[in-house]
């Protein structure tokens, strides 16, 4: 780091090389079973909108494709805004949806 200033384009680069890595990971074909887990950065005052793309695109290519999918997603400040669940809602069938989200209710 150069400095202070310095911090929110050190910080967002840092979060762009690591995003860079997982997603060529994320283009490998899994060694084993049909599984992957890719961490996803969400990071809008640093330009960063990795979980804005990647669950729209999720959501687009699983209700595109005609293959049977179950779709886990989880975090503990994930929570589904309106157009996502929409297009959840809207989904076929064939897709299987499993959401864990935190709550303040048990």
């Amino acid at each position: 780091m150069n400095g202070p200033t310095s911090f929110e384009e050190d910080a967002r680069n840092s979060l762009v090389r690591l995003q860079d890595r997982y997603r060529m990971l994320a283009t490998m074909r899994p060694a084993f079973g049909d599984t992957m887990i890719i961490p996803i950065i969400q990071a809008g005052a640093l330009g960063v909108r990795e979980e804005e793309r990647a669950i729209g695109t999720l959501l687009d290519e699983v209700s595109k494709s005609p293959i049977k999918a179950r779709v886990d997603l989880t975090s503990g400040y994930f929570g589904l805004y309106q157009h996502y669940q929409e297009r959840v809602v809207d989904a076929p069938d064939h897709v299987n949806w499993k959401i864990v989200a935190a709550s303040p209710l048990v």
